[in-house]
Parts: structure tokens; sequence; C-alpha cells
């Protein structure tokens, strides 16, 4: 389990915390930049590849979320169907 997947699977569950930290414990210091891949990534499968409400959960536009998906590569719907996100 890839540090992205593995921190996707800790913010998705509702005891995060501690998955957060079990999840920090096993992969060591994540950059920012990786955890909003991996929360973004939760998101999609969340919302069904639903953009618009990921951004609107996130409380920024559409087009900061495909700014922010295009950086972490993860705007393909190919990947949301598969609900890998990678």
């Amino acid at each position: 389990m890839t540090a992205d997947k593995g921190l996707a699977v800790a913010v998705s569950n509702p005891g995060w915390r501690s998955s957060l930290e079990e999840a920090l414990a096993r992969y060591g210091p994540l950059s920012l930049a990786d955890l909003r891949r991996a929360y973004i990534d939760c998101l999609l499968v969340r919302c069904g590849g639903n953009r618009t409400l990921v951004a609107d959960t996130l409380g920024v536009s559409r087009r900061t979320l495909y700014r922010w998906l295009a950086a972490a590569n993860l705007q393909t719907s190919a990947n949301l169907k598969s609900g890998d996100g990678q």
C-alpha cells in the first residue's frame, strides 16, 4: 500500500485522528501536497466522482479543484470510475 492510499483510507474512517496517527507512524511525515491529494481522492470516492460536490465540501471553486486535480494527477474519468484515483 502506498502512502497516498494508506492516508486516503485513514482520512475516510470516522476515527480519522487515530487512523491518521497510525498512517503517519507507518509512512512517516507527509507533505501538505500528499495530504491534500489523499483527502481529495477520498472525497472523490465518497462523492461518487461529483467534482462540484467535492469543491463545495472543500469550500473552493470548481476551477481551484480542477487545478488541484491536475496537479495531483487525479482527474481522469477512468480513475474516478475505478475508485482508485491514481
